[in-house]
């Protein structure tokens, strides 16, 4: 049994993993042929390869039938499945299956058998490559969160600093790490004898103005109940944020 990974172009993947039952021999002298033949075929055809006696198979094309036949007289195979597993409707692997004792007609229990594990493999697939997705775009984004000239400071519903841009730490000559659950009162002052938390005071404001001039959008916001909180402010200017809003 040997399961083949191709890239979204349909190129081959590096990945791959393979048993050989004990007995049984390597195809490995195949493989970059065989592996370049499943593509076409299944990148022409998504329909499983199902071959009940491989050494005098004669279907498909002539090629892809000759190097069926040799590769199946060299490793002593007598029967095969080439399965195909699609993502998001493109092909993106292949389950592989060899009876080598003797020719076998595969039973349509042993063929939902694969097709069943076709599916929880092609699962794990999309899962992998959404969680590449997603770390990608993470470090992208944070990549360009620290990038920003200004600094950006954004807190949690209780005022805590969640996250802080390099810009914005330097405006505290402190590390960004160093800086990660502090309260925003503890961060953001403008003199050290100022008592007064300018996240506070600003995030106070809207609201404020939100709950006398717009109460129905106040409430739907569901800002009067606090969320997460964005401030930014000029690295130049220390006394204070540009602007501040609630989430």
């Amino acid at each position: 049994m040997e399961v083949r990974l191709y890239n979204p172009n349909g190129d081959q993947s590096a990945a791959r993993g393979k048993y050989v039952a004990d007995g049984a021999r390597d195809v490995s002298q195949f493989d970059a042929l065989y592996d370049n033949l499943l593509r076409e075929q299944f990148l022409r055809s998504q329909s499983p390869v199902v071959i009940r006696d491989a050494q005098a198979y004669a279907e498909g094309s002539v090629e892809f039938a000759r190097c069926v036949r040799e590769r199946a007289t060299a490793a002593g195979i007598r029967s095969q499945i080439d399965y195909p597993l699609t993502v998001s409707g493109e092909f993106r692997a292949v389950i592989s299956i060899h009876q080598t004792d003797a020719i076998r007609r595969w039973s349509e229990d042993e063929m939902l058998l694969v097709e069943a594990v076709a599916s929880q493999l092609a699962t794990g697939i999309a899962q992998a490559e959404l969680f590449e997705m997603v770390a990608r775009a993470k470090k992208e984004w944070e990549s360009t969160f620290d990038a920003m000239s200004d600094g950006i400071f954004i807190f949690d519903k209780d005022g805590r600093l969640m996250r802080v841009n390099r810009a914005g730490a330097a405006m505290d000559n402190a590390p960004p790490e160093s800086l990660l659950g502090h309260q925003c009162c503890n961060i953001l002052r403008a003199n050290s004898e100022d008592a007064a938390c300018i996240v506070g005071r600003i995030v106070a404001a809207i609201k404020e103005y939100q709950r006398r001039d717009n109460p129905a959008a106040f409430e739907s916001s569901g800002a009067g109940n606090g969320r997460t909180g964005f401030g930014r402010a000029e690295p130049n200017r220390r006394r204070g944020l540009h602007g501040a809003r609630s989430f």
